[in-house]
């Protein structure tokens, strides 16, 4: 298999294996990752969800020859070890973990340089990180000289990775895709050709998140998506300081994992990294403890 647009199946074999992977796989896999980097740091002894997540990681990696999972999995155990060292006193054998952070890290490092080299044997590693943090400007810039960027989709792009479920099955019962929706889509595809950003350094993709915003709504789109984002991130973080839980923590986690990655585009575009926001509101219930009114998150 690989990492494909939803038109084009590449090698997953059939529209059914890459619709299960889109819309079941890839947004659990993205979900399981940060739920047992918290369930281990705070010592739950779910073993075997840990043993078996991190599994996961190495063959989702391997499957979708992907640096992402990697990546975000640093960085979920870095920022979870930050938030949880001041609410609890950690283990001697959680510590003792702690300390092998280093090796973790650079296993990680490896596997991502390793992945970058079977995408492109003649790839220069620190030369592909410069690129993917700085490149999205200029890219912005040249994106925004396109025919594309006067169109405008009124929410339709960001915001596609939720709504692109609820449009396959009305189109199947004969409601058809909205005009801004479709427009959206082909944005979509257009960003994925690369075009020239410097001496031979070519990028797809990547724009910025405000580029979306922009494609939305114009110059309004961008303050009132901004204005958005910054409320849910407040959301986030008064969730981790005020009532932290696993679930609080996890939402916190995916969050800034968006805003780590927005110099790139918001994610929330494709329905396996927006799918696990929705999931966090099923996949956990409120227990009350005996008859005191104080509840947890399991």
């Amino acid at each position: 298999m690989t990492t494909a647009t939803e038109k084009g199946l590449g090698l997953w074999g059939s529209e059914l294996n890459l619709f299960i992977y889109t819309y079941i796989i890839a947004p659990l896999v993205y979900l399981a990752v940060p739920i047992a980097i918290v369930d281990y740091l705070v010592e739950k002894k779910n073993k075997l969800f840990v043993i078996t997540t991190f599994i996961v990681i190495i063959l989702f990696s391997i499957v979708t020859v992907s640096r992402n999972i990697l990546v975000f999995s640093v960085i979920y155990f870095i920022f979870t070890s930050m938030i949880y060292r001041k609410q609890y006193a950690f283990s001697k054998v959680i510590k003792k973990n702690l300390k092998k952070a280093p090796v973790i890290i650079i296993l990680a490092v490896l596997g991502i340089a390793t992945i970058t080299l079977l995408r492109k044997a003649d790839a220069n590693f620190l030369k592909e990180a410069y690129v993917y943090f700085v490149g999205a400007l200029p890219s912005l810039t040249i994106r925004l000289g396109e025919p594309y960027a006067d169109f405008r989709t009124y929410g339709m792009l960001s915001t596609r990775g939720f709504t692109r479920l609820i449009f396959i099955v009305l189109d199947n019962l004969g409601i058809h895709y909205p005009e801004s929706y479709l427009r959206a889509q082909e944005i979509m595809d257009n960003l994925e050709g690369f075009i020239p950003i410097g001496n031979d350094i070519n990028m797809n993709a990547y724009a910025t998140l405000f580029y979306n915003f922009y494609i939305d709504g114009g110059l309004i789109g961008i303050v009132l998506f901004s204005a958005l984002l910054g409320f849910i991130c407040r959301k986030a973080y008064q969730g981790v300081k005020y009532n932290i839980n696993i679930r609080n923590s996890v939402f916190f986690l995916l969050v800034i994992q968006q805003l780590l990655f927005s110099v790139a585009r918001i994610y929330t575009v494709y329905p396996t990294r927006a799918l696990p926001f929705l999931l966090i509101l099923i996949m956990f219930v409120k227990v009350k403890k005996g008859k005191n009114e104080n509840s947890r998150v399991i």
